[in-house]
């Protein structure tokens, strides 16, 4: 392109030779100026383009990614704090507790029956046998 505006003889030629290169085009008021002044024009936006493709091309430094790991845990953090003040204040229509209170009931519930399911008793039925056998023992000795 440089060559072409070097060469160019009128400012017709340098547009439709522009135009054919998909170069920088000329406007109607451009055209108007003197064939150097269109030339000095023509080759700063070049030279501006040209600095902008080296700006781009100049490598970035190296990626760490131990770098992300703040940014990460803070916007877990942010989502898990959204995600419990919804649940916390949403209610499902017709009943009256929070999402947040119906996980944990839901959680609860489910734990118990996962406990009950291994044939391990639940806390509160050990503490009951553990009770019931207080009570035997101090029966016991009451006789």
């Amino acid at each position: 392109m440089r060559q072409v505006v070097a060469t160019a003889a009128g400012t017709t030629e340098l547009h439709a030779k522009l135009v054919a290169l998909n170069g920088p085009v000329l406007n109607d008021a451009d055209r108007t100026l003197p064939l150097p002044v269109i030339n000095a024009q023509v080759m700063q936006r070049l030279n501006q383009a040209n600095a902008q493709l080296e700006r781009k091309q100049q490598p970035l430094p190296p990626s760490n990614p131990w770098r992300l790991i703040p940014e990460i845990l803070r916007n877990a953090f942010a989502g898990f704090v959204l995600a419990v003040g919804f649940a916390g204040l949403a209610r499902r229509p017709g009943v009256e507790a929070s999402l947040l209170v119906e996980l944990q009931n839901n959680w609860q519930a489910f734990r118990w029956r996962r406990s009950k399911g291994r044939g391990r008793p639940s806390q509160i039925q050990a503490d009951l046998d553990s009770l019931g056998h207080i009570n035997s023992l101090d029966a016991d000795t009451k006789t």
